[in-house]
């Protein structure tokens, strides 16, 4: 555990030292992929980048893989709860399929307008849609129950 925390503290020491170096760098907000920047920017920066390329397309499709598993997983077993099929074990099944091209499709289709524009979007839609889902029956229950006067 000791080797962990020790580890832990000399990588958490370069990553502050690699950010210190480039955090007035006024190109540094333009970047859409700050850690390839500053990788850049940094010592032995022929040997690192083509390595944090690698690096960052693995983390990208290493999460992937897993999200579109477990989502495939998460709606099969949604739907065999419903269904009265028994399936055989070891085979796909076309649930399982079908699951598995419509997390593909939606996450294409998150790439292709980009996430950032997607949340930014969806924030205010969702903050809209508090008001009358959380907002207005949590007001109506503090009334009724005299703000929690009244047990």
């Amino acid at each position: 555990m000791a080797v962990g925390a020790v580890l832990n503290a000399l990588l958490m020491i370069m990553v502050v030292l690699g950010i210190m170096t480039v955090y007035q760098n006024p190109e540094m907000i333009q970047q859409s992929v700050p850690t390839l920047f500053m990788v850049q920017q940094g010592v032995g920066s022929k040997f690192m980048t083509p390595l944090i390329s690698v690096l960052i397309i693995l983390g990208a499709v290493s999460t992937a893989v897993n999200m579109v598993a477990a989502m495939v997983k998460r709606i099969h077993a949604g739907l065999a709860e419903r269904s009265s099929r028994t399936e055989t074990a070891g085979k796909i099944s076309r649930t399982q399929i079908l699951a598995a091209l419509a997390c593909c499709i939606a996450d294409f289709l998150i790439a292709q307008f980009g996430l950032l524009t997607l949340i930014q979007k969806a924030y205010s839609i969702l903050a809209y849609l508090a008001i009358p889902v959380i907002l207005v029956p949590y007001v109506v229950h503090m009334a009724v129950m005299r703000f929690d006067t009244k047990k």
